[in-house]
């Protein structure tokens, strides 16, 4: 079969003349046997016969082991492992083509194959339960990146045991194309240095999470790249540095000063001092820190006393060598640097899980996964672990409030996330909006004045809504009589044109500027308006249902990622966290770079702020140029772009929490 997956060419290019000139002429014929198939790496003639592991690597799995116990290397792994071990885990069946969320749990309620692997995966191999098991694993990828599980079966084939086999023992076969070999054996378990039983590659899954092929180095191909090789160097320096440091308190002689005698003392009695001081002082940790006297010669011929220069123990390079094995091996350096402030903190703790552990945790589902589907015979079913979730309490229940509120999840979706029973209320299982009245069912349309148009006082769904005259239902016509009554009031009270006027109301004159508009005399006395009005007015852009509607979708975006809570309408603030309160604009259809507050709406926020004891921030999502920036600034008040910071998300997150 594997013959006929390829098929040799040609030695010969057709149309290629050797008598032409110039002439690329035919390729040399390949030396390859009949029935040669491409090679998936390069390796030796008879390369089965030589199963050291690593044999040409510069690293051997003795080494790598002994590299791994250094202390800060070991803190990290064992930290990883930690974490790891207590990421929640599930069994579920796949997710078909098109298949919504709620069909997809509607199937695996009460599903006895998830029954039967959820109990099989608390204790694996029968003997250590699912982090303990899991650790074994991680180890030997931390450390040799060689991970090898045995399949133990019973003679029916049912997978009983998943053994964690050391993983430095295990040497790999492969076939005349480079590839594990799928019928015979394909890895080989050492003891003492040599072979002592084969395996099948349905009796053991070696599956090592990264290979970095190098040049010549056949290993490279067959075994894989561990964060402690990678990282090799770095911990070689910290061992030398660390046996430095214990030297100097072992071994170490020079005093806080040393005594030079006059030339002209008697060699025998500075030897005899000298012997007598070194005996007394070596490894004497609280005798050490004295004076040692040597022989010199001073040209007065006087006593002479040096202080030398005490050990550099510790210097600038720790804080950047602890970064570097940290990163290595995805845990976050916080707890092992000089103190941080909070927001530095959170920043490392972020993306110390963004880039760090969550590729390994990647790596132990897909390894699991590959057990189940390609080994125990489970193609349709898969094990999923969790991925980033915030452990701050507080924080995590502001974003599923602002989730829920944005009816973007509902209520039963975050109990069944936290482990808790469903709400029988069918409220919880539909999506909710927060308004002013508090949640209501997504599309449940507002009272409308007058009567009529708002929700059945019971927890049952929402009626339909009801028509009006216009064809549109009344949530829509009463919304758009809103939106155009604030555009027309916005606009009388920012240059006084009226919405109700008599005819004995003075006019602008018609010939001048103004159009022969009316005029509010409170607002222009009558008199023609000034050219920044006019200008003004004529920028002026009424908000539409579709800006209303980018706004609102841009709130729920800065409320989730920035940790807030969203207010509700006419509140003083639209966003609102731990002593942080923000003014949000929107600009979305503007034509100049500048944001407007009125004095009353200023002194409104301030006396809110005060009497929450929070700091303000004014931050503006400029939407005109299709991808959105922002920008922020401390206070609130009418500001240009220009007088503001442009950020991102990210660093907006750190400012507020400064």
């Amino acid at each position: 079969m594997a013959n006929r997956l390829y098929q040799p060419p040609s030695d010969q290019i057709p149309g290629n003349n050797p008598q032409a000139w110039p002439a690329a002429l035919n390729p040399v014929s390949p030396l390859g046997r009949n029935g040669s198939q491409p090679l998936s790496i390069p390796f030796w003639e008879g390369i089965n016969l030589n199963y050291t592991v690593r044999s040409d690597s510069k690293f051997k799995p003795e080494d790598l082991q002994l590299l791994a116990a250094y202390p800060l290397a070991r803190i990290c792994i064992d930290n990883t492992k930690d974490v790891l071990g207590k990421i929640p885990w599930k069994i579920q069946p796949k997710v078909k083509f098109g298949e919504s969320r709620e069909a997809h749990s509607k199937r695996s309620q009460g599903d006895q194959t998830v029954l039967a692997l959820s109990r099989f995966f608390e204790y694996p191999d029968g003997e250590n339960n699912w982090s303990e098991w899991l650790r074994l694993i991680n180890e030997d990828m931390l450390v040799l990146d060689a991970p090898a599980v045995q399949i133990c079966r019973l003679r029916n084939k049912k997978v009983v045991k998943l053994r964690v086999l050391p993983g430095e023992d295990i040497t790999r076969y492969v076939d005349d194309n480079g590839d594990m070999p799928q019928e015979g054996p394909a890895f080989a378990q050492l003891w003492q240095g040599i072979p002592r039983i084969n395996l099948t590659a349905d009796q053991l899954v070696y599956r090592p999470r990264n290979y970095f092929h190098r040049k010549g180095v056949i290993a490279s191909y067959l075994f894989g790249y561990g964060p402690t090789e990678a990282m090799a160097l770095h911990i070689q320096i910290g061992i030398q540095r660390l046996l430095f440091v214990l030297a100097y308190y072992t071994q170490g002689s020079i005093p806080d000063f040393i005594h030079v005698i006059p030339g002209g003392a008697d060699n025998k009695e500075v030897k005899t001092a000298f012997e007598y001081t070194n005996s007394v002082l070596k490894g004497q940790l609280d005798k050490r820190r004295g004076y040692i006297p040597i022989q010199g010669f001073t040209p007065d011929g006087k006593d002479q006393f040096l202080f030398p220069k005490e050990k550099l123990l510790a210097d600038a390079f720790d804080d950047l060598h602890i970064r570097y094995l940290c990163y290595g091996y995805g845990c976050s350096p916080q707890r092992l640097l000089r103190m941080l402030n909070r927001a530095t903190g959170e920043a490392n703790q972020d993306a110390a899980e963004d880039e760090g552990v969550d590729p390994f945790r990647q790596f132990d589902q897909d390894f699991v996964n590959y057990i189940i589907q390609r080994r125990m015979g489970f193609p349709d079913y898969e094990m999923v672990l969790s991925s980033k979730h915030d452990t701050d309490a507080v924080n995590q229940a502001t974003a599923d409030a602002s989730d829920v509120g944005s009816a973007l999840i509902r209520i039963n979706e975050i109990r069944e996330r936290r482990g808790l029973d469903p709400d029988p209320n069918p409220l919880a299982n539909q999506l909710l909006m927060k308004t002013v009245n508090g949640l209501v069912a997504l599309g449940t349309p507002p009272p409308v004045p007058g009567g009529g148009g708002g929700p059945e006082p019971t927890a049952g769904a929402p009626k339909p809504k009801p028509a009006a005259a216009s064809g549109k239902s009344l949530w829509e016509e009463t919304m758009q009589k809103g939106i155009e009554s604030l555009a027309v009031r916005a606009k009388s009270a920012a240059f006084g044109v009226l919405t109700k006027y008599s005819e004995e109301q003075p006019r602008v004159p018609a010939g001048g500027a103004g159009g022969g508009e009316f005029a509010s005399p409170g607002a222009t006395g009558g008199k023609q308006r000034s050219e920044k009005a006019l200008r003004a007015l004529k920028n002026f852009v009424p908000t539409t249902k579709a800006d209303h509607a980018k706004a609102e979708l841009q709130e729920q975006r800065l409320a989730r990622g920035l940790g807030l809570e969203r207010t509700g309408d006419n509140q003083p603030f639209d966003l609102v966290g731990n002593k942080v309160a923000v003014e949000l604009k929107t600009l979305i259809s503007n034509t100049n770079d500048k944001i407007t507050m009125r004095k009353d709406a200023l002194q409104r926020k301030v006396e809110a702020a005060k009497s929450m004891k929070a700091k303000m921030y004014t931050v503006v999502a400029d939407a005109r140029a299709g991808s959105t920036k922002y920008f922020v600034r401390e206070g609130v008040g009418s500001f240009r772009l220009s007088s503001m910071t442009q950020t991102t998300l990210n660093e907006l997150k750190l400012i507020l929490k400064k």
